[in-house]
């Protein structure tokens, strides 16, 4: 007879409130206030959403599910175009200062960064910032990368890594600093696969496949539980203790797999509908309950205009005999 830990991978453990956090599915622990075990049920599902204007792969992301950010990446050449989505629609607002792909940046649809990508052959130093309708550029980040991690706010930015590299960078809104802290693994093709803050943040994934996944603190990168199913290109919602990666995969476009992480175990989801990597996701302004996937390459090779929402209904249900 297999034992709870043999199945979850964990002992039952004691606690005085449920956990706020995400948590596995047919995860059981203790209730030391009420004397009940409970157990965390997770029920998600993907679900098609609006169509995006110009299908393309490698583009950066940010916002939430209903009011969500899509830039650049490669269509039928370097893009710098810029869409809205408001959990229904697509809408091409103001272009960006730069057409390339595999830039990197976070926040808000109306409060966003971006940096580095590929200018071909060159790489892009400039950074930009978005407040809702325009565009403006700040200091170079002169460590920027093709395919660097991003992730933060516009004024508490974090970017990481990017084509072989380990070095790690914050952004105060107007300049960026070399923080000095390397990463374990060098990372390529990470630019959606960051999330969270300067102070926590979770990253995952590089080129060739890897399971690897990092931790910052905002002092220093540690190797934490592999992810499922090893790959690149993926996307990422959420924060460190509740995030949600998916897409990407071995060969970066035939992804379809989702996992949730709840800063010390995984669990895999719902798969995506449409395989694919490399499309913009909302990162850590995004939460790993509300979600999207936006673009991306699908295999062929060919550049898809389809965006999923991920909802995930978790409970609690307290055990009885019954």
């Amino acid at each position: 007879m297999s034992t709870y830990k043999a199945l979850i991978g964990k002992y039952v453990r004691s606690v005085s409130s449920d956990p706020t956090a995400a948590y596995a599915d047919g995860e059981i622990w203790y209730n030391t206030s009420s004397n009940t075990f409970k157990i965390g049920l997770q029920v998600g599902a993907w679900a098609s959403g609006g169509t995006v204007n110009t299908a393309r792969r490698y583009t950066n992301g940010g916002g939430t599910q209903t009011a969500g950010l899509m830039v650049n990446g490669y269509s039928t050449g370097f893009s710098a175009d810029t869409e809205e989505y408001n959990g229904s629609s697509w809408t091409s607002v103001t272009n960006a200062p730069f057409a390339v792909y595999n830039s990197s940046g976070g926040g808000t649809q109306t409060s966003f960064f971006m940096t580095g990508g590929d200018l071909g052959p060159s790489v892009n130093t400039v950074t930009a910032e978005y407040d809702g309708s325009n565009w403006t550029t700040t200091n170079n980040n002169p460590n920027a990368r093709n395919g660097g991690g991003g992730c933060g706010t516009q004024t508490a930015g974090l970017y990481a890594g990017g084509q072989g590299n380990t070095g790690t960078q914050t952004y105060n809104g107007s300049s960026w600093t070399s923080t000095g802290h390397s990463l374990n693994e060098a990372r390529k093709e990470v630019s959606q696969a960051m999330t969270g803050i300067t102070t926590a943040a979770v990253i995952v994934g590089d080129q060739p496949s890897s399971a690897v996944v990092e931790e910052y603190n905002g002092s220093s990168w540690t190797s934490q539980t592999a992810v499922p199913t090893a790959g690149y290109a993926r996307s990422s919602s959420g924060i460190q203790t509740s995030a949600l990666y998916y897409g990407g995969g071995s060969s970066g476009f035939g992804g379809t797999t989702a996992a949730l992480y709840d800063g010390s175990a995984w669990t895999n989801v719902a798969d995506l509908a449409t395989p694919r990597g490399g499309g913009a996701s909302g990162k850590n302004a995004s939460t790993s309950s509300l979600a999207f996937m936006a673009g991306g390459q699908t295999p062929g090779p060919s550049n898809s205009n389809k965006t999923e929402e991920w909802t995930n209904a978790a409970g609690i249900k307290t055990v009885t005999t019954s």
